[in-house]
């Protein structure tokens, strides 16, 4: 399902990440007709959506120049642990996609309450043999990494598809 962005929405999305990894990302699949920009913020997770906020984010940035249809990354070098990631600023008329899906994992808020919904999102990783960075297939949090041919480690939490498999 659709949710529509603007200006003074919020919307996030709690987990945990038993490893590192090296961005979150989030699916856009609606914007304004001249592109759309969107704010992502990643907090330490500090026992409530308000405490969290209320700290230095962990990493932030704004994108530009967003298409429809494409993943919305944030870049950088995580420790595992518990993480609450925000999307704020929106440009009117752009849509993040939601699922009526809770996952074990994660907890998606929409403007500060907690949802029964997940944001279609997803977790990079490196792949630990070949270097190279390594996307899950799912809408949801997976924390992934390749232990050599098509063997995977790590835990699939959206129920969406398999996604151990290699890219």
């Amino acid at each position: 399902m659709t949710y529509a962005m603007g200006n003074t929405d919020t919307y996030g999305v709690q987990f945990r990440a038993a490893s590192a990894f090296t961005g979150c990302e989030v699916y856009v699949s609606a914007v304004p007709a001249e592109g759309g920009s969107l704010t992502l913020s990643l907090y330490a997770w500090a026992g409530n959506y308000a405490k969290s906020i209320a700290e230095k984010p962990c990493a932030g940035a704004t994108v530009t120049g967003i298409r429809r249809g494409s993943w919305v990354t944030l870049p950088g070098d995580f420790k595992a642990g518990e993480y609450l990631l925000v999307l704020s600023g929106g440009s009117d008329s752009l849509a993040v996609e939601m699922r009526e899906a809770r996952t074990d994992r994660s907890v998606t808020y929409l403007h500060t309450s907690a949802s029964g919904l997940s944001l279609v999102s997803r977790l990079t990783g490196t792949d630990i043999f070949h270097g190279k960075a390594i996307h899950a297939q799912c809408a949801g949090f997976c924390q992934l990494r390749c232990m050599g041919g098509n063997r995977w480690a790590g835990a699939h939490t959206a129920g969406q598809q398999d996604c151990r498999r290699h890219p």
